[in-house]
């Protein structure tokens, strides 16, 4: 049984990745790069080998926010072919993961299904830069969710943070972290008025 899940939600931010055209409406990018027909299909999202067993990619710590930060960026991606979430640069952090490099915390994506070619396939595209980013592989148009790594633990800069199962210490500073934004935010809308 195939388990397809395209997520759609009425309403999200608008984001940078709004001024991408997608390539259905034209047939080479600005690079003169023609996208294959496999990469004009738009994305598709699977939840098959979904993983919460390993403790640097569990999301029990997190908030509804961040689920909802999840719901609008699959939303997003959806519209968009591989060729065109490639392209999008700094708006998706949008890219291949090279297991071997040596600021990658994991060595494999531990697929065991070998004819699937996982990691030679594997991406992970941004939820923001302080919710994390979303890891998996794709095969033809269908991006298979593996991890959701609200830490930045597959490519940790300042070390693996790894929140118990069940403490919300966690959940706390994303919470204090999204407050002190909004009140930025506030104060910011009413100094340019």
């Amino acid at each position: 049984m195939n388990q397809l899940c395209t997520i759609s939600i009425k309403s999200y931010r608008s984001q940078k990745i709004n001024n991408i055209n997608p390539t259905s409406t034209s047939t080479k990018s600005k690079r003169g790069i023609v996208p294959s027909k496999v990469s004009e299909k738009p994305l598709v999202f699977s939840l098959k080998y979904f993983d919460t067993s390993n403790d640097k990619f569990h999301i029990e710590h997190t908030t509804v926010s961040y689920a909802m930060k999840i719901f609008e960026q699959l939303q997003i991606l959806s519209k968009l072919s591989l060729f065109d979430a490639k392209k999008a640069g700094k708006a998706l952090r949008f890219h291949s993961i090279n297991f071997s490099e040596n600021k990658v915390s994991e060595n494999t994506l531990d697929i065991k299904d070998i004819s699937l070619d996982a990691d030679s396939n594997a991406y992970q595209f941004q939820l923001s830069k302080r919710r994390g980013r979303v890891v998996g592989f794709i095969i033809s148009n269908i991006f298979y969710i593996k991890w959701l790594d609200p830490e930045h633990n597959l490519y940790p800069t300042k070390g693996i943070t790894i929140c118990p199962r069940g403490e919300t210490d966690c959940d706390k500073k994303l919470e204090d972290k999204d407050k002190k934004i909004l009140q930025y935010e506030e104060l910011l809308e009413e100094l340019t008025g």
